[in-house]
């Protein structure tokens, strides 16, 4: 029996905007052109970053999405993730910019 293993990095929603959270919700009503696996779960959300063949900046800024939002994407991407799961149980980094709700 072979495991399936999923790397997943989990931050905070407190590294996201309320902005962000409409945004993710207009997404999955009406999705724009671009193809992006956006999972809403349990207090958060799932994004999928494995899929990404180049830094997903650009994709997220177009978008609207806040700075925050957007490096937490970066850093899944960067160190190879499949998903962010934007919690909000999950842990606030320092080094992140962080948003009252």
């Amino acid at each position: 029996m072979e495991l399936e293993i999923q790397k997943t990095l989990v931050v905070s929603t407190a590294h996201m905007t309320e902005r962000d959270d409409v945004l993710l919700d207009e997404y999955i009503r009406n999705p724009p052109s671009t193809s992006l696996t956006v999972d809403k779960v349990d207090f958060g959300w799932k994004i999928h970053v494995e899929t990404f063949t180049e830094s997903p900046i650009n994709i997220f800024k177009e978008l609207g999405f806040s700075d925050g939002f957007v490096k937490c994407i970066l850093l899944g991407f960067i160190n190879d993730c499949e998903w962010v799961n934007f919690d909000c149980d999950g842990p606030i980094y320092y080094f992140l910019p962080r948003y009252e709700w």
